[in-house]
């Protein structure tokens, strides 16, 4: 199940991080998730005046502080012919060193505007640079579909790109894909070695009814061995509306796992697209796929009992979204907030608050460690509970950070 439910995140992530959107209402700004009824983690979204998405946030939940904190962020840069171009990967280093670069991605096209190669390079510290780390390589067939992706990682040693993936694509006559299939180059014999494969059943509307992930020699040398199976069903608009994913056992065959239930705006016209309508599935599921959604409101995932029944696990994802008419600004940059006597030891006043908004004040350690959490009213913090030390206060409403200011406790 847990299985089953990672994947339904990755699905709905990998559809916010590589789609594009077609007109200027239904924007998804917010997802929150929760796994057994807690809350887990939540996302946002910044778009420019042209709808394009330029910013993915990712935060997660922690009951210390009873609230969010900072993990991830992607900022997205596009061309004149709003086609992804590059994409920065940014972690937190919670709650001291703050944002710092983890890679970037860099896409390039060929004349038909398909993809033909994605660089990815590493942030190197040291030299305050971007470094050579991986690439990928398309190649298409006659009806323009992916027919191979080869993967590279740089050697710095020979200042070459060496071969170490390949992905291949299968299609029917009707040109829909039922299967791509992974090897690793094996350097020494200089054969492609089996890794894993994809199996697909695909309908008439090109929606993936059904999939199976398997892994060469899983529970037989020099066999195909199931592991995964999702079986999935669309509504009238073509919405996913149910996927039910199984676990294979060499005894018993496939066990069911997890069921994931959709939810969905019914008076929102099946003609706006609101979800990104592609999804780019690099390095795992190398396929692209078209989702014609709906405004999807709300999914929850359930667990098959020994009693043969299906029951509520717990998780869930809510969707949040906002419509205009004009496209969507990046937010302008928050105020620096300061906090003043500092030093203090009794009362102290936090300046750079939006006025109407609850607030209050995470302490933490100079170890990282979660101190207390402290109101804030009107302002103002009592920090006299509080020992004579360094402290890093954290001010910060329900969903956002305002600030960080170091604090010296007298």
């Amino acid at each position: 199940m847990k299985k089953f439910f990672l994947l339904s995140i990755i699905l709905f992530s990998l559809l916010n991080l590589f789609g594009q959107h077609n007109g200027k209402s239904g924007y998804l700004v917010q997802t929150l998730d929760s796994i057994s009824f807690t809350k887990w983690r939540a996302e946002s979204y910044k778009y420019d005046s042209l709808g394009r998405n330029t910013e993915r946030h990712i935060r997660m939940y922690e009951m210390a502080i009873n609230g969010y904190f900072d993990i991830a962020r992607y900022e997205y840069e596009h061309d004149s012919l709003d086609r992804l171009t590059v994409m920065y990967h940014y972690e937190c280093d919670y709650p001291f060193a703050g944002w710092y670069y983890k890679n970037k991605l860099e896409y390039h096209y060929d004349q038909s505007g398909r993809d033909s190669v994605i660089y990815t390079l590493k942030w190197d510290s040291p030299s305050t640079s971007w470094m050579d780390y991986r690439k990928q390589t398309y190649s298409y067939n006659a009806a323009g579909k992916v027919a191979e992706i080869l993967f590279y990682s740089w050697q710095s040693g020979t200042q070459l790109w060496r071969i170490g993936g390949r992905a291949l694509h299968y299609y029917d006559t009707n040109d829909q894909i039922f299967e791509d299939f992974h090897s690793m180059y094996n350097h020494t014999t200089s054969n492609w070695d089996p890794l894993f494969r994809n199996l697909y059943g695909v309908d008439s509307n090109n929606n993936v009814v059904s999939w199976i992930y398997q892994e060469w020699g899983f529970w037989h040398t020099g066999a195909w061995g199931n592991l995964f199976r999702e079986i999935s069903a669309y509504d009238s608009n073509g919405n996913l509306a149910e996927s039910v994913g199984s676990d294979f056992d060499p005894v018993y065959g496939w066990m069911f796992g997890g069921k994931a239930i959709h939810t969905y705006d019914p008076s929102f016209s099946s003609s706006k697209i609101i979800m990104p309508v592609a999804m780019r599935r690099c390095e795992f599921f190398c396929d692209t796929m078209i989702m014609r959604n709906n405004k999807i409101l709300h999914y929850v995932n359930y667990v098959y009992t020994h009693q043969n029944t299906w029951v509520p696990k717990g998780d869930s994802t809510q969707f949040f979204y906002s419509d205009f008419n004009t496209g969507i600004e990046k937010a302008a940059p928050l105020p620096a907030i300061t906090i003043y006597p500092n030093p203090g030891s009794e009362n102290v006043n936090i300046t750079g608050l939006n006025p109407g908004e609850s607030y209050r004040a995470v302490v933490y350690g100079m170890t990282g460690t979660v101190v207390g959490v402290l109101p804030v009213n009107n302002g103002i913090v009592n920090v006299a509970g509080l020992k004579s030390g360094m402290y890093i206060l954290e001010v910060r409403s329900d969903m956002r950070i305002a600030g960080k200011v170091r604090f010296i406790r007298i």
